[in-house]
């Protein structure tokens, strides 16, 4: 086979660039590119993952614990086996079962606030509160209905989130409004 002949590291870099779906077909295909997958599992399935970040503005932090193949490929096929669900379930005229959890903020997190602004970070881990206190503070999500507080941040004037975009992966831009004493001749 013409791609046996190629470099590992080049055979394994197309892999990388693979959607879930395209790697199941490419060990389908013929029993050398099976073994490239299986003997490479976990690299390929990261990078699976990480191109599905890239691709559909996820948070990467949010994969951090993972480390296993298995919890690789099961967070890269993610997306296939929600669209799936959602595909038999419209097929059948029905709806997909919802799930609702209550969320157990910690009682020395938020005594004498209140919440004013939730933003959930793509990705599925974080969630960032923003409250009348002056403070952004970024949950992790990990262990719900518990929450972790992983970071606050002081902010002034808070009003509102406008706009919120994952950048590179690893960043997430928050563009936030201000509530400010603007003259009446003025537009907010």
């Amino acid at each position: 086979m013409l791609t046996s002949k190629m470099p590992l590291e080049l055979q394994l870099a197309i892999v990388g660039h693979l959607d879930p779906r395209d790697i199941f077909h490419l060990q389908l295909t013929c029993r050398h590119l099976y073994d490239l997958v299986e003997n490479s599992a976990e690299m390929a399935w990261r990078n699976c993952l990480n191109q599905n970040c890239l691709r559909n503005g996820l948070f990467w932090p949010s994969f951090a614990h993972l480390a296993t193949v298995a919890e690789y490929k099961h967070a890269a096929t993610a997306p296939l086996r929600f669209s799936a669900a959602y595909h038999k379930a419209s097929k059948n005229n029905k709806m997909l079962k919802k799930k609702r959890m209550r969320l157990q903020f910690p009682a020395k997190c938020t005594t004498g606030s209140t919440i004013l602004d939730i933003h959930f970070i793509p990705g599925g881990r974080f969630l960032a509160t923003f409250s009348d206190s002056g403070t952004m503070d970024v949950w992790d999500l990990r262990a719900a209905p518990t929450l972790e507080m992983v970071l606050s941040m002081p902010l002034e004037r808070f009003r509102g989130v406008a706009y919120s975009n994952v950048v590179d992966c690893d960043k997430v831009h928050i563009l936030y409004e201000l509530d400010l004493d603007i003259p009446a001749s003025y537009t907010a």
